[in-house]
């Protein structure tokens, strides 16, 4: 992390922010690829062994952790979605029955054949806290969707598209350099390296 780099959290301050729709792509900015299941649901990494299931569970958004952006202007800051902030989202995003609006690559087209399996955010203390992402910090938000579309299906498999990335509207706040915050940000991204 380049700690000269600013630091900002994204927030939900009104009725037109939050996620407007959800990208298959082929670098997630969270870091954190796909996740395929066999049909009796153990955990398949880069390999399917069930053809049938067409299953796919990742990271929408992590909770605090710093995630690199550089705007069209070359400005260059990190932006962190707190767990309060992600819970708004997942609210958002079921109320304005944005779930299947799933798109490759950000492109803006709609693909019906991708649809929401489910949705949840990891919280340890209520006992969501699944195996195949325990390193992923509470408060994040998990989406699991059924991939109905032969040439999409193929690009999971061969690795060009690994994970989520959302798309959506939100106001950002500098970092206030409170240092519990700050600490858990970087053991964050400590988290990330490793994982590399």
């Amino acid at each position: 992390m380049n700690k000269s780099l600013p630091i900002f959290y994204a927030e939900i301050n009104s009725d037109d922010e939050g996620i407007f729709a959800i990208s298959l792509v082929d670098y997630p900015a969270t870091q954190r690829n796909f996740v395929c299941f066999n049909e009796d649901k153990e955990v398949q990494l880069f390999a399917i062994q069930n053809e049938e299931e067409r299953v796919v569970s990742g990271v929408v958004m992590t909770a605090n952790t710093p995630i690199y952006r550089r705007d069209k202007k070359g400005f260059e800051y990190y932006i962190v979605y707190k767990p309060e902030t992600i819970k708004l989202m997942a609210e958002k995003l079921l109320k304005d029955n944005a779930q299947n609006q799933v798109d490759l690559m950000h492109n803006g087209n709609v693909i019906g054949s991708v649809n929401l399996v489910e949705l949840f955010i990891k919280d340890s203390s209520k006992g969501i806290n699944p195996s195949y992402m325990e390193d992923v910090p509470d408060g994040s938000l998990m989406a699991t969707y059924k991939v109905r579309d032969e040439e999409i299906w193929k690009a999971i498999k061969s690795g060009e598209l690994n994970g989520f990335s959302l798309a959506g509207l939100f106001s950002i706040e500098k970092e206030d350099s409170e240092e519990k915050d700050l600490q858990e940000i970087l053991s964050q991204l400590k988290k990330l390296r490793k994982i590399k």
